[in-house]
C-alpha cells in the first residue's frame, strides 16, 4: 500500500456540513480547493457511491505535472459518525487522457465525528495513500 498519511483536526463546522461539501457537492470542490481544477461525477452508483474524476490544478512553471484521479467513493453513517471511503479504479468511462498523468489514490478514509457537547464542531480524521506516478 505504500505510505499512509494521517491528518487529524477539530474543524469549526458540523459533520453534516463537511459531508455535504466532500460528497454531495463534490463536483463543486474546485470552487474552494485551489489544488483542484475540476471534479466530474462520472457515475452515480446507488445513493451512497460515486465514480469520480478529479483533476489537479496546473502549477505555474510546470514544477509538478498535472494529474488526474479516477476513484470510487462511498459514504455511510454509523451512529453519529460519517465515513467517506474511496480508492482508485480503472473505468472505461474515463480512460487516461493525453497530457495528464493518471495518479492513484490507494484506500482512503475520512471519518467525521461530532464533538461531544458542540454539534457545530467536528473531529476530522483523514487517512490518505497516494501514488502520484512519476511522469
Amino acid at each position: 500500500m505504500g505510505k499512509v498519511f494521517r491528518a487529524e483536526a477539530v474543524i469549526d463546522s458540523s459533520p453534516e456540513h463537511i459531508y455535504t461539501q466532500l460528497f454531495e457537492k463534490l463536483d463543486q470542490m474546485d470552487q474552494w480547493n485551489p489544488n483542484i481544477s475540476k471534479v466530474q461525477i462520472l457515475q452515480q452508483i446507488g445513493k451512497n457511491t460515486l465514480l469520480t474524476r478529479e483533476i489537479t490544478a496546473q502549477i505555474p512553471a510546470n514544477i509538478v505535472s498535472q494529474r488526474d484521479f479516477v476513484s470510487v467513493r462511498h459514504c455511510y453513517r454509523k451512529g453519529s459518525s460519517l465515513y467517506l471511503i474511496g480508492t482508485a479504479i480503472d473505468s472505461q468511462l474515463m480512460p487516461p487522457q493525453k497530457g495528464i498523468i493518471r495518479a492513484e489514490a490507494g484506500l482512503t478514509c475520512i471519518v467525521l465525528r461530532p464533538i461531544d457537547g458542540d454539534s457545530g464542531k467536528t473531529h476530522f480524521t483523514w487517512l490518505l495513500s497516494l501514488d502520484l506516478k512519476v511522469s
